[in-house]
């Protein structure tokens, strides 16, 4: 199998620590792997059974885009289960490597839900688990804006750091008054030493009066964005 440029979240928000999704119930929803194991719960509050298959995938930010790919570095057990209307199937993450690093390291448990006979719509659940984990710490994103072929803005968004970036509710702000919420909610994980990039609606002169902003690792964060040519590279130096 290999790896692919499509990172599958939920179909449901991941702000809080419980995720809630057809019939299930799953909490945490992001799993912090500083031992050599720890447990979600999946609770199955439907009618019906559900059949669960549990992966889990290395996951990297490449030029901007998400990467998942096969790992044998943390695996989840069991795989695959039944759980009963109202009962609850304990998933443990376990890591198999004892390699240390500077940095986070991030991965991908992907989930998906199935019942007999099997509805129009697979529910799919993506939650993030990070190994050395760090928690959310301050970070000072670097900002970057610059123009696509058709004339629209891009933003990028960069972390030097070697942890984890959350980046909710990315706003562009004009005056104290004026403010257009660009991605709600959960708007992404900028990696450790990568960067996260979003087109903007609208064209690129819009964007030259005010500011960015977002609560970054639980802080609201203004982002000051440098105009940039659209063919200059992005520097990753990692702090």
């Amino acid at each position: 199998m290999t790896g692919y440029r499509a990172l599958m979240f939920v179909v449901t928000c991941l702000l809080g620590n419980v995720v809630h999704g057809a019939d299930l119930q799953i909490e945490p929803v992001t799993v912090d792997l500083s031992e050599s194991s720890t447990s979600i719960w999946i609770r199955n509050h439907g009618p019906e059974s559900i059949h669960v298959t549990a992966k889990i995938f290395s996951w990297n930010q490449v030029e901007g885009d998400e990467l998942l790919k096969p790992t044998s570095d943390v695996g989840v057990s069991p795989p695959r289960a039944d759980i009963a209307p109202g009962a609850r199937q304990r998933l443990r993450v376990i890591r198999r490597d004892n390699a240390t690093t500077q940095r986070e390291r991030a991965f991908r448990l992907i989930i998906d839900a199935t019942t007999n006979p099997p509805a129009a719509v697979t529910p799919r659940y993506s939650l993030p688990v990070f190994v050395e984990s760090m928690g959310e710490r301050p970070v000072a994103l670097l900002a970057q804006l610059k123009t696509t072929d058709d004339g629209r803005a891009q933003l990028h968004l960069i972390n030097p750091k070697g942890y984890r970036a959350k980046v909710v509710d990315l706003t562009y702000r004009i005056s104290a008054v004026d403010a257009q919420v660009l991605v709600p909610d959960l708007s992404g994980y900028i990696l450790p030493c990568s960067y996260k990039r979003w087109i903007l609606p609208g064209k690129f002169s819009q964007y030259k009066t005010g500011h960015f902003e977002a609560v970054v690792n639980g802080v609201l964060t203004i982002l000051n964005a440098q105009v940039v040519e659209r063919s200059e590279p992005i520097q990753l130096a990692c702090e």
